[in-house]
């Protein structure tokens, strides 16, 4: 199994920690990790970080270095499907209007294009709807206005953000705001087990409440996929596999952990 590492960038300002990096160089290793790992989650939060470190770039700028580099991500423009509870909320605030949603492919090129293709008829085309496409957002109720995702707050703001972030163990969102550099190594069920331990007492510590197992899928055998959740929101990436008479640590957004 492998274990997540975060390591902090920031002091508790939000202030670079090293020097010698920018939230750009660490937004470009985020995505490059994230993509190894084949999480959608860590990719999705680590393009925009990217994102949010190069305010003159967009998303066609963004998928013109992940080509260049050959990073096994895509950025696919994808037919929006109205949501209940949820609005599509435009990137930027000189964005047009969305009207297609923002899908972070992590697969190999090969695949990743005929997943393209099964929407556009060639991959030129995904890239010149790019700018149409918006995030999936809840919080806003029908006929509010909906803020852009990126550089529409105040400096304040942005800062709190992240910085509750991390207090709150949330390394995900604060890989939005390149707070953490992710990294990864292989580990035992043990110290996958121990880990899990400790962010359980975190959360209990953080918001004063027991965190919820809540069965979020089902492994090919049939065993349950069980995550820990706070107000429904998680509290750690890891999870527990659970069949008959044992149990298992895994990535509650890792499917491929999912087995014994």
């Amino acid at each position: 199994m492998i274990r997540n590492d975060f390591e902090l960038t920031v002091d508790q300002k939000g202030v670079l920690l090293d020097s010698n990096d920018s939230f750009s160089d660490i937004a470009w290793h985020n995505i490059q990790t994230a993509a190894e790992l084949y999480n959608v989650q860590f990719v999705s939060s680590a393009c925009l970080g990217w994102l949010r470190a190069n305010p003159a770039k967009r998303t066609v700028d963004l998928e013109k270095e992940l080509r260049t580099h050959n990073v096994p991500v895509h950025l696919i423009a994808t037919p929006h499907k109205p949501k209940e509870g949820l609005v599509l909320k435009p990137l930027f605030p000189d964005s047009v209007t969305p009207t297609y949603e923002l899908l972070y492919s992590c697969r190999p090129d090969k695949y990743a294009i005929e997943e393209i293709e099964g929407i556009w008829s060639n991959y030129d085309e995904n890239v010149e709807h790019l700018p149409e496409a918006g995030v999936l957002c809840g919080g806003v109720s029908e006929g509010e206005y909906v803020p852009p995702l990126l550089h529409a707050e105040e400096g304040e703001n942005v800062e709190n953000s992240g910085l509750k972030a991390l207090r709150t163990n949330d390394h995900t969102n604060a890989m939005m705001y390149n707070y953490v550099k992710l990294s990864y190594h292989q580990v035992t069920q043990a110290e996958l087990g121990g880990d899990l331990n400790d962010q359980m007492e975190h959360a209990r510590k953080t918001f004063g409440q027991e965190p919820e197992a809540r069965v979020i899928g089902m492994a090919g055998d049939g065993s349950a996929v069980t995550a820990y959740v706070i107000d429904g929101k998680l509290i750690s990436e890891l999870g527990t596999l659970i069949g008959a008479g044992k149990t298992k640590v895994i990535h509650v957004q890792n499917q491929s952990t999912w087995n014994w």
